[in-house]
């Protein structure tokens, strides 16, 4: 598959639920990477390509709290991986500072890809 990111990614491994908006279960994924633009996960569930979806992303902050953050998107691509799913979600809007602080600082940090 060839690349078609126009923005670097970051790394990230946090827990996430991918909550399909046609009223099936939530379901269980962990992130793998953000950009501004979206994510990729891994899912023990199949998800459908073009499929709305609103993603729960939760942090664990430096004072052990727990913060969670939602945004909506929509699943651009699936690929079976063993019994598992990688997924490519694509947020509806840019993550930015003042609407999605705790996702925007995950992009200030670590490695761009």
């Amino acid at each position: 598959m060839s690349e078609r990111r126009r923005i670097g990614r970051r790394y990230l491994i946090a827990e996430v639920k991918v909550n399909p908006l046609d009223g099936r279960e939530p379901m269980g994924a962990e992130a793998v990477d953000i950009n501004r633009g979206g994510m990729g996960v891994y899912l023990l569930n199949e998800v459908r390509e073009g499929e709305k979806v609103l993603v729960e992303v939760i942090f664990a902050t430096e004072d052990d709290t727990r913060v969670t953050e939602e945004i909506n998107g929509i699943i651009r691509w699936v690929h079976p991986v063993g019994g598992n799913y990688a997924a490519g979600i694509k947020f509806d809007e840019a993550v930015t500072k003042k609407y999605y602080p705790a996702l925007s600082a995950c992009l200030g940090r670590g490695k761009t890809e």
